[in-house]
């Protein structure tokens, strides 16, 4: 696991000592006051990924596994891609008490794992441009030149079919990321009700880190639902919105 710290970030002055100080407690691993410190950045308003990701790593430090799995995947919502903060989201996961949930990513998402974890949506969308330009000349030639090739032909259908797929998998990528309905677990353990009520059956029990859906909400409680499609409902002190 890389628990390096990002420090190539440009702050108002404002704001600069206090990365600074977060920064150099997480170097003497004085790991919860370097949580205070980069919390203190967010709330004055200095949030971007690299403080979601020291804040991530700091919490992790700290044995604070929810709040960990959670600045890390707001840190992803900014720097989808980057290497660091998916290692070290999947070793936070791996160490959670309850399992993997086989789907825990959606279908699609899986399928294009590649670009998800290596690419970052606005460069698979400038991709897609570039594609469908080369597609758009080929096709702008055929028409000057009919006699040009058949080799242009296939330029232009390639182009197109590539470029137009790239673009529908940056505008997915976009959606999830941006995404609120989507929550993590706080609290140690939490059991999930039939129903908005503690006088409800439980259905399950689950514990802190793992991540869910929201489907509804009542005053004091959300409805949630696992990747692998158990719901029910949880009090929303023991979740926070992603």
């Amino acid at each position: 696991m890389i628990m390096s710290l990002a420090l190539c970030l440009l702050y108002s002055a404002s704001t600069d000592g206090l990365w600074q100080e977060a920064n150099q407690a997480y170097q003497e691993e004085r790991f919860d006051i370097a949580a205070e410190k980069y919390e203190s950045l967010l709330a004055e308003g200095a949030e971007n990924g690299k403080i979601h990701y020291n804040l991530g790593n700091a919490y992790f430090k700290s044995q604070k596994l929810g709040k960990a799995i959670l600045h890390y995947y707001r840190a992803e919502k900014f720097l989808p891609g980057d290497d660091d903060i998916h290692n070290n989201l999947t070793l936070a996961n791996e160490s959670r008490v309850d399992p993997i949930i086989e789907n825990e990513d959606e279908a699609f998402l899986r399928s294009v794992d590649l670009l998800w974890n290596r690419m970052n949506y606005s460069t698979v969308f400038y991709l897609s441009l570039l594609f469908l330009v080369v597609g758009g000349l080929a096709s702008l030639v055929i028409v000057i030149r009919p006699k040009s090739g058949k080799w242009l032909g296939y330029v232009m259908v390639i182009g197109a079919t590539l470029g137009l797929l790239l673009m529908g998998t940056a505008f997915l990528q976009y959606r999830q990321l941006s995404r609120n309905d989507f929550a993590v677990i706080l609290a140690a353990q939490v059991e999930v009700l039939a129903g908005p009520s503690t006088r409800e059956t439980v259905n399950f029990t689950i514990h802190e880190g793992i991540r869910c859906q929201i489907l509804d909400e009542s005053p004091g409680w959300f409805r949630i639902r696992l990747a692998n499609g158990y719901n029910g409902w949880v009090p929303r002190a023991v979740l926070e919105v992603i």
